[in-house]
């Protein structure tokens, strides 16, 4: 992940700054003090999943801990200027490649193009986080899932849902997709 270490290092600023103890910050995102230790010290991959439950936790937003300036009115990320984010699951296995095109703590918004391997079918796992978010598939196949419920998404299919229920982005059919993502915080304390 690019600036991964300043991230660390903002999250457990920001920890401090809200006189939040590691076992405070890991009972909000539902993981282990020992979890959080290895994030804030930069021995832990954090997948955006994790990063967007941590920023919940903190009251700020993933574009804040991501962030090295404080936000402008424009914001134009150029294609060799967006930052990546590898998110790690289950053991270190990889298949989620997040890149980072704009955020605004105002909107309460943050955009991403998505790139989710076939190596992700194995270690994708549900989860949920607090708003909504929004998928265009822009290459390949999708499967959507919810425990109760399948989709499935190709090139040109959107969808928009509540993040708040336990959700799965896979490939469908294909060896990747590519998806073009919009997660909104419509309830966040800014």
């Amino acid at each position: 992940m690019a600036n991964s270490c300043s991230v660390a290092e903002k999250i457990r600023q920001i920890r401090l700054e809200k006189d939040m103890t590691q076992t405070e910050l890991a009972a909000k995102c539902n993981v282990t003090k020992s979890l959080i230790c290895k994030i804030e010290a930069n021995r832990a991959s954090i997948h955006l999943e994790m990063l967007i439950d941590i920023a919940a936790a903190l009251e700020v937003t993933v574009s804040e801990l991501l962030s090295e300036a404080p936000p402008k009115s424009l914001t134009v990320v150029r294609e060799n200027e967006r930052k990546k984010m590898v998110a790690s699951h289950l053991g270190g296995k990889h298949g989620f490649d997040y890149y980072r095109l704009a955020g605004s703590k105002e909107a309460r918004l943050e955009i991403f193009v998505m790139v989710i391997s076939e190596e992700a079918t194995k270690t994708a796992r549900f989860v949920n986080h607090e708003g909504f978010e929004f998928v265009y598939v822009l290459n390949g196949n999708l499967r959507l899932s919810f425990r109760d419920e399948e989709n499935f998404l190709s090139v040109g299919d959107s969808a928009f849902f509540d993040s708040s229920k336990p959700h799965r982005l896979c490939p469908n059919t294909s060896d990747f997709v590519e998806l073009f993502c919009i997660f909104l915080y419509p309830k966040m304390t800014l």
